[in-house]
């Protein structure tokens, strides 16, 4: 203590004020965003061939899709809306497709049991951010990746 002032570095550590900072940045970012989200998104909706169901919450999201039989694809993370532009940033994949445990895993996770396997590309392609356009018209969304066909959403 000098001068009757607790020195704060010493008590709490670098690290303390780090983490700080990266959760109020980390705040800013998700109360900025907010007000950028369409409420017309919020609900469950399914792909017109029902192989995939997707559920928007706010800036949150949760897609489930069955890729072979007896494979359950999980991904969950955050979006936020641009204009017509929705953009998906996955956090979590659920272990079931790798036939892992049922649960979810981070890339961190996911990268430290599959190192040096043949897996690690296709981890990060999982974890890449993914922005599409997008239109709601009543029930309906559709949702176009570069020049890849419209993909038709129904409201469940």
């Amino acid at each position: 203590m000098k001068n009757g002032v607790m020195n704060t570095r010493k008590v709490f550590g670098k690290s303390f004020f780090t983490v700080v900072l990266v959760m109020l940045a980390f705040g800013m970012t998700v109360i900025g965003n907010l007000d950028a989200q369409n409420n017309n998104l919020i609900g469950t909706w399914v792909l017109s061939d029902n192989s995939v169901q997707r559920i928007f919450d706010n800036v949150f999201f949760e897609s489930y899709g069955y890729p072979s039989p007896g494979r359950m694809m999980g991904i969950k993370g955050t979006y936020v809306t641009r204009g017509n532009l929705l953009i998906l940033t996955p956090s979590h994949i659920h272990g079931s497709f790798f036939g892992l445990e049922q649960r979810w895993y981070s890339q961190p996770e996911l990268i430290e049991i599959f190192r040096g396997s043949n897996f690690m590309e296709f981890i990060r392609f999982l974890f890449s951010t993914t922005t599409v356009t997008y239109m709601v018209r009543g029930n309906t969304l559709t949702t176009t990746a570069g020049n890849d066909p419209p993909q038709i959403w129904y409201r469940k």
